[in-house]
């Protein structure tokens, strides 16, 4: 015990404080600090019944220091959960290395980490000593589907960083107005900062495209419902709807056409056009001058023709044009060309035709509205 190896001996007189220590948000238990009143460890000159005064500030546990023992050391704690697929998504882990301990890791391309407001990116090691917490960062969204990992071994602990799978989903149907140049706003849900690409395919002709300043595609998804903007390039001339679609593919699918995941169709239909005609009653005589009226989708070719009742009236003035709207009404003249001698009403009818047929299928607003002609019962009746 008098060698004096310089290292001090084990029941050196001394004062030891134990209990827990907290560093960088860690909690150390059974930790003691052992003070010696001489000048140092090594100073056996402690004399008896002598009052003694130390000023201790504790700064930390540093693993240097002899005097300072941890019993037990916590393990490294991770953050629950995985890494959301997105850009930008962040994971916690709070390393528990004894202070002073060394620790590292290597950064894989998708992956940066921050550690007291300094950043780490691809290709970096990272080296640390004691205590800290990390904030592991995506670089970059995940281009997969499937969720990606990566080990790191700190401090003698495997942890395992792994960042969910990229999700790619359709909007509901849009639906567009059958006049040329009506708009939609069809929408999908894309992880954030994953790069896209939008095109377009009509099914019946090349009706359905891009609306003025659309976005068709990002390098990195700005929000996680984007929202395309397509128009009409022609009014439809069919009764039915017309059906178009856009292809949207994101991440590793653009790039790779046989990759299945992360490709979406959203469906884009026009309303069928639409004709709608009125009821028109007129004298029991003879005249000139009489007008019916219909209303129709805007755009459209339009004939008139007499479908029944050609016996007692007859079509005058224009009989064919272009539709100007479903809410500004269209005129068709006529005239009576008998007196009405019966005391029971007659009728006819003015077939209105608008837009084209495409083919059985597919059939034209060839549209069964019509203005109906009454004549009243004659005076004399």
């Amino acid at each position: 015990m008098k060698q004096k190896t310089g290292r001090g001996v084990a029941n050196a007189t001394y004062i030891e404080i134990c209990g827990t220590a907290v560093q960088s948000d860690v909690t150390y238990e059974d930790v003691s600090v052992r003070i010696y009143p001489g000048e140092d460890m090594n100073d056996y000159t402690v004399g008896r019944n002598c009052y003694y005064r130390q000023d201790i500030v504790l700064t930390g546990i540093d693993v240097t220091d002899e005097r300072v023992t941890v019993g037990i050391v916590p393990g490294v704690t991770v953050e629950p959960g995985n890494m959301p697929a997105k850009k930008g998504g962040e994971k916690q882990v709070q390393v528990t290395a004894r202070p002073g301990v060394e620790w590292f890791f290597e950064l894989p391309e998708w992956l940066s980490a921050v550690i007291k407001g300094d950043t780490a990116t691809y290709g970096n090691r990272v080296t640390y000593w004691g205590p800290e917490k990390v904030t592991f960062l995506a670089a970059t969204a995940n281009p997969h589907a499937a969720s990606r990992s990566v080990d790191f071994i700190v401090a003698g602990e495997t942890i395992t960083i792994t960042q969910d799978g990229a999700v790619l989903t359709a909007g509901g149907e849009t639906s567009v107005a059958p006049e040329a140049n009506a708009t939609g706003s069809p929408a999908f849900t894309i992880s954030e900062g994953l790069g896209w690409l939008a095109t377009l395919n009509s099914e019946w002709g090349d009706w359905l495209g891009w609306a003025d300043g659309a976005v068709t595609n990002e390098d990195e998804a700005s929000s996680g419902s984007p929202r395309l903007a397509v128009k009409a390039r022609s009014v439809n001339p069919s009764a039915v709807v017309r059906r178009g679609s856009i292809e949207i593919k994101g991440g590793d699918a653009i790039a790779n056409p046989d990759y299945p995941a992360l490709q979406a169709t959203l469906s884009v239909v026009q309303q069928g056009a639409r004709v709608e005609g009125s009821s028109v009653t007129v004298a029991p005589v003879a005249a000139e001058g009489l007008t019916g009226s219909f209303k129709a989708t805007a755009g459209l070719p339009w004939d008139a023709s007499v479908q029944t009742g050609g016996g007692w009236f007859a079509l005058t003035g224009t009989v064919n044009g272009t539709t100007s709207g479903i809410t500004s009404p269209q005129s068709v003249s006529f005239r009576t060309t008998a007196i009405n001698t019966s005391s029971a009403q007659r009728e006819g009818t003015i077939r209105i035709h608008a837009g084209n047929a495409l083919d059985d299928a597919h059939p034209g607003p060839v549209f069964p509205l019509f203005s109906t002609l009454h004549n009243s019962r004659s005076a004399s009746a």
